[in-house]
């Protein structure tokens, strides 16, 4: 059962990234095009990055990627009726915690 929730949360996440701001809306691949230039430009930049520095890796993942996610709203849609059923402590724990929140 966990294994088919972690690929749905995974199908989930790759079919439903949102962006995070409607006022930067673009189209969906221009906005993959867009960020991965941005991180690749960084990575090249950077000798440490270069050097396998996860710790600022992270750190640009979390400035970059990340803000163009909803994982509440991914996690929902995943869990479909199962949201509404769960209780508060179950939300906390579930896959949403792999958020920006918990990347730190």
């Amino acid at each position: 059962m966990r294994r088919i929730f972690g690929y749905s949360w995974l199908a989930s996440t790759l079919a439903f990234a949102s962006v995070a701001q409607a006022a930067d809306m673009q189209a969906p691949d221009d906005l993959v095009r867009n960020t991965a230039q941005e991180v690749l430009t960084v990575v090249k930049q950077d000798k440490s990055m270069r050097s396998g520095n996860q710790q600022k890796l992270l750190d640009l993942v979390e400035a970059k990627v990340l803000p163009h996610f909803d994982f509440v709203r991914m996690t929902r849609l995943t869990a479909a009726r199962n949201w509404r059923v769960a209780t508060p402590e179950r939300l906390r724990s579930c896959p949403c915690a792999c958020s920006r929140e918990t990347t730190k």
